[in-house]
């Protein structure tokens, strides 16, 4: 018989925010999730990268609802203890959860913060489609806005943020995982969660989705130290793509969608000008990643950006080059033109009005659920034509 084998099949890369730890009262923390997976095993992902005092956690409770009913409530145990304590930087993976799970599950996942701790570790996403978060002081059982907690989302208010669990991997599991790797556009979630709502509905049982996304990323340099004295926006995207992508399981299919912030850093980043060279031998090195891992690869055209504080002619013109450069490469698998998709009718260097977030750069809820439909479409193709 052969080994038995997990995938990665939903996950969020944490963020650092050692810049703006949040001191935290004790509180329950509860996120529901779908599943989206057939298995009989899965085990949680833990983390405290970017941690800045341990992190611990007790009574962490894993409740399964099937049409709407609670059907199992199990213990998430670390080598037999309903209990972790995570050391800076450290990550834990929970002992092996046995049960017949079913795609059309919701997970909810509750675990305690016993004692006032510093959070900077963690994730986080614009887009709750397919999530619920919910906290709750230990204190008097009473709920709780994030933002009064938060520094993050009092900073942002349009983030919700969570803490501890970070991904969740699965047992022989016959689904396709898709990872999408990029910037604050994927990080925020929207088409993610978007593409990973159309897959289940296409084909129930048959994707599941990881997202790779660190806002402000880019493909050649770490977070300029100018903006954050540790890494909130990750390391260099060549740096982080393979153990990011590859690091815990392999996936079927990778869609790159990465390279806007190194078009606009000359604005924001002086000094740190990259050429559209650059920029292509990146996204260049990604595919040969990919093609190493035997993945099947997709890339998407970059926004159009006109209405944006970062927007110049000189900058339209580099978007322009490496757009066309991505329509005419041949090293990925599928070409998917987003640009075509959210462009204004009347003008065609900016987001069309309903696809924009009020930044002219990042998109909206509906602005992701557009570029999810034309991603879909170029999933179920690739996959058709494998």
């Amino acid at each position: 018989m052969s080994e038995d084998k997990f995938k990665l099949i939903w996950s969020y890369r944490p963020v650092d925010y050692r810049t703006w730890p949040s001191l935290s009262s004790p509180q329950r923390q509860q996120l529901t999730l779908s599943l989206g997976v057939t298995t009989t095993e899965i085990k949680l992902w833990f983390t405290n990268q970017n941690g800045v005092t341990p992190l611990t956690l007790e009574h962490l409770i894993l409740s399964i609802i099937r049409d709407e009913q609670t059907i199992a409530k199990l213990p998430i145990n670390f080598k037999q203890h309903n209990k972790l304590t995570l050391d800076l930087d450290e990550d834990a993976f929970s002992d092996g959860i046995v049960f017949d799970f079913l795609a059309e599950d919701q997970l909810k996942v509750s675990i305690d913060l016993p004692k006032k701790t510093y959070l900077s570790s963690g994730v986080v996403t614009y887009s709750l489609l397919g999530l619920t978060l919910k906290n709750t002081f230990l204190k008097d059982s009473e709920d709780y806005p994030q933002s009064t907690s938060y520094k993050m989302v009092q900073e942002n208010p349009r983030m919700s943020y969570f803490f501890g669990i970070c991904g969740i991997l699965a047992k022989n599991v016959d689904s396709q995982v898709v990872t999408m790797f990029g910037d604050s556009i994927t990080q925020q979630g929207f088409f993610v969660n978007h593409t990973r709502q159309l897959l289940q509905q296409n084909q129930p049982g048959h994707f599941a989705v990881n997202n790779c996304g660190i806002g402000g990323n880019r493909i050649l340099y770490d977070t300029d130290p100018a903006m954050d004295k540790w890494y909130r926006h990750g390391i260099a995207g060549v740096k982080r793509f393979e153990d990011d992508v590859f690091g815990l399981s392999e996936p079927d299919l990778v869609f790159v969608f990465h390279g806007i912030n190194d078009v606009i850093q000359e604005t924001i980043h002086p000094g740190e000008v990259e050429a559209v060279q650059d920029i292509i031998k990146g996204l260049t090195k990604y595919a040969e990643i990919i093609k190493k891992h035997h993945a099947k690869s997709l890339i998407g055209t970059l926004l159009p950006l006109r209405n944006s504080i970062f927007y110049s002619e000189a900058i339209e013109e580099k978007r322009q080059r490496v757009n066309a450069w991505i329509r005419s490469q041949k090293i990925y698998d599928t070409v998917v033109d987003l640009e075509v998709s959210v462009k204004d009718a009347h003008e065609e260097l900016a987001l069309s009005q309903d696809c924009d977030s009020g930044d002219g750069l990042h998109p909206s809820d509906y602005g992701g659920e557009v570029i999810a439909k034309t991603l879909v479409a170029s999933i179920l193709a690739l996959e058709t034509n494998k």
